[in-house]
């Protein structure tokens, strides 16, 4: 997980960038569209963020989409299929391929693993 601490302090460009796909992380979101968004190159705005975090943004912006899929599927009664639906998939299946490319295990035998376990020592 990459935390956003090791920011640079008081960086309104890199706030800006988080906050952006923070509020958009259920879209479809990509380097290019927060550049042209935020008005931005988006070959600039990739190496400002790997300058300013020390990772690429496609890999922040994939974390960010784990992070909150595994929150989900730990914190809620949500199907793989709604919950593929709620990050813009059409079906379920690329939805499983992108969780189990990051977290080689499938959402279901990520909750079933996961669910019932305590998470104190992260």
């Amino acid at each position: 997980h990459i935390s956003t601490a090791n920011a640079v302090p008081n960086d309104p460009l890199a706030a800006k960038i988080t906050e952006y796909i923070r509020m958009n992380i259920k879209k479809e979101i990509t380097v290019y569209h927060i550049a042209q968004d935020l008005g931005y190159n988006a070959d600039y705005l990739g190496k400002y963020f790997k300058r300013v975090y020390g990772i690429g943004l496609k890999a922040y912006i994939d974390d960010q989409r784990m992070s909150l899929a595994k929150d989900l599927l730990l914190t809620t009664n949500i199907s793989i299929k709604q919950l593929s639906r709620e990050f813009g998939y059409s079906d379920e299946n690329p939805f499983i391929k992108f969780f189990i490319y990051h977290e080689k295990i499938s959402p279901t035998a990520f909750k079933a693993k996961y669910c019932n376990t305590h998470m104190n020592n992260k």
